[in-house]
């Protein structure tokens, strides 16, 4: 929130103004985006052959929004302006029944006769359009996978309350749960939701030596590595690798997590398994 110096508000006013745009279409055709993009457009052009209101909305939103802007030197987070999406999708709405009207009347004067357009016609091509786009969030998986840019991230851990459930009943004093620092706050979330003390979130565990076994939440596909979690433990948690058994056995699997169990080394022999460990 802090203002900027003018020539790095100025050279990074551009990109700020793209990622807003990239984000309000991810996953949506580039053809599609653009087209949307000439429909909001031509909505803020034409605003009185659309509107029976005198005052042009997106416009006034516009101009408010960039006197803020260069009079504060901010450039928001893209996430800032999700409020205004409906406001711009109201405007492609308006921008694309525009274009359709002036290519009907495009139409009727190069053939003569007149061509009508029923509004069921309309209802199923907007429901259409609706189902496309409700199908390329589902194919995409952008609510769960991808940043507010459309970019791969590990922001998300969607199997934190199954991991939860499962360990609930489990945990038992001296054991810790580890996780990667990004899962950690879904897991912290959902176990005290269910009533699991986050004391055994090794992130919280104040006497790591005490531990006699761990568990190891890994997803990874959503970039959740056995490694990456090893190494938030060892740095974040101060978990002595060295003092644990080498191999772990996996005792828990969905089709996104695996849960890991390692013990430490001179107590209850297990069954054998694979290493956390680079070979994993």
């Amino acid at each position: 929130v802090r203002s900027l110096a003018w020539s790095k508000f100025l050279r990074g006013f551009p990109g700020n103004v793209k990622d807003m745009w990239s984000s309000w279409n991810i996953a949506i055709p580039l053809p599609l985006a653009f087209l949307f993009l000439l429909g909001f457009i031509l909505s803020v052009l034409f605003h009185r052959r659309l509107s029976p209101q005198p005052v042009n909305l997106s416009l006034v939103v516009i101009g408010w929004c960039l006197l803020l802007l260069f009079a504060q030197r901010v450039l928001p987070f893209a996430r800032c302006w999700i409020p205004l999406l409906p406001l711009y999708m109201g405007g492609v709405s308006a921008g694309l029944y525009f274009i359709h009207r002036r290519f009907l009347d495009f139409v009727n004067e190069r053939r003569g006769e007149k061509l009508s357009f029923s509004p069921w016609s309309a209802c199923l091509l907007v429901i259409a359009l609706s189902l496309a786009l409700a199908l390329l969030v589902v194919g995409k998986q952008t609510p769960y996978q991808r940043d507010e840019l459309g970019n791969l991230s590990i922001g998300t851990f969607r199997d934190a309350e199954r991991v939860t459930l499962f360990l609930k009943n489990r945990l038992k004093p001296q054991e810790a749960v580890y996780s990667s620092w990004a899962a950690n706050i879904p897991l912290e979330y959902y176990f005290q939701k269910h009533g699991v003390p986050i004391k055994y979130l090794g992130f919280h565990n104040n006497n790591p030596e005490a531990i006699k076994k761990a568990y190891f939440a890994v997803s990874a596909k959503e970039g959740h590595t056995i490694e990456l979690v090893l190494a938030s433990a060892v740095n974040f948690g101060n978990f002595d690798r060295s003092a644990f058994e080498e191999k772990a056995i996996s005792i828990f699997e969905t089709d996104f997590t695996e849960v890991w169990e390692l013990k430490r080394k001179g107590s209850a022999q297990g069954q054998d398994g694979k290493a956390p460990g680079p070979d994993r």
